[in-house]
Order: C-alpha cells, then structure tokens, then sequence
C-alpha cells in the first residue's frame, strides 16, 4: 500500500479498484476510486476530485460522479451500507433516483459469508434489497440487490442488481455485479 497524505495513511489505502461487470452483455470493465491526498479532511475522504465523497466512517455523502453504474446510480442515501446491521434486521427505505427516478426497498441484513475479495479474506454481511423502481411516473418495475459489506475494510466489496420493469420503448432491465479487485 502507499503512502503519500495523512489521509492516505489513515485509511491504509489510495486507491480502490473494482470491476463492474454486466450479466446481460458479458462487458466487463474496471472502476477505480482514487484517492484526493489534497482534499483531505479528519472526517471525510475524497475520491475522483470530489466525484465521491464519504466519511471515514464509510458513510457516503454524496456521489457527483456515477462511475460504476447501478451501484452508484441507484445508491441509498448515505450508502447501500455504512454501518455494521444485526442480523436479521430489516428496514424500509424510500429515495429519489436521477433523473426523476425512485425507490422504495426493504432491506434485510440476512447473513454472514466469508469471502475473497481483492486477495483477502474478509468476513461480510449480506443485506438484501427488495422492491420497486420508478425511472419515470409511468416506467416502473421490481428491483433486487445485495450488497456484501465488510465492517474490517467499513464498505461494499460486492454488490449486485437486478431490475426490470416498463413497457414497450419504455423498457429496461439491468444486471449488473460489482466486485472490489484491488486496494492501493
């Protein structure tokens, strides 16, 4: 890992890598959040020139730049997770998406999983995110993702959605998978 700011140091990293992959086309490609050394704050990192903005705690702040598609686009505000849930925890949420989008989801803190992510094992917590998706008032559909989170590293290290929903020209579906590949 590299040093450089204080910033850097503290969170023991400058940069995270993941790969975005879509499950309808087979593309994959890689998101990198590289880390602002001149922007640092005691409380906040800073990511991509302020692209993406969370606190040292995980917690996102906001998200000015949507890299890595669904998982970014889609996000919850303060994040899919910040905190450690209990499990068996569940909780609604109702947000607006952009353009003129919104969810309404129940989530659920469902199990523990140990994975491989990035070369380390880390010990995750699965939370499950049911519900509906308006893109616009008249394109609606359901909407299903989870989100592995790592209180060791205190973020997402996978995520993953699916979604369908509208009609005619006004169709979609999404599937998508995002995976942290390498911590810097």
């Amino acid at each position: 890992m590299t040093g450089g700011s204080g910033q850097a140091a503290a969170g023991g990293f400058t940069a995270l890598e993941y790969t975005l992959r879509d499950r309808l086309t087979g593309s994959e490609r890689k998101v990198v959040y590289q880390l602002d050394a001149t922007q640092a704050q005691a409380d906040r990192r800073s990511f991509n020139n302020g692209g993406w903005v969370e606190k040292t705690s995980g917690e996102v702040v906001s998200v000015g730049q949507s890299i890595a598609g669904e998982f970014d686009a889609s996000m919850p505000p303060g994040g899919w997770v910040s905190s450690t849930p209990p499990l068996g925890m569940s909780w609604s949420i109702s947000y607006g998406v952009p353009p003129q989008g919104r969810m309404k989801l129940t989530a659920t803190a469902s199990e523990t999983e140990t994975l491989v992510i990035a070369g380390r094992k880390l010990e995750t917590i699965r939370v499950d995110y049911r519900g509906g998706l308006a893109r616009a008032p008249a394109v609606t559909g359901f909407y299903h993702a989870e989100a592995w989170y790592s209180p060791e590293l205190g973020r997402v290290v996978r995520f993953g959605a699916r979604s369908r929903g509208g009609s005619g020209s006004a169709s979609y579906v999404i599937r998508e998978e995002i995976e942290l590949t390498d911590i810097r």
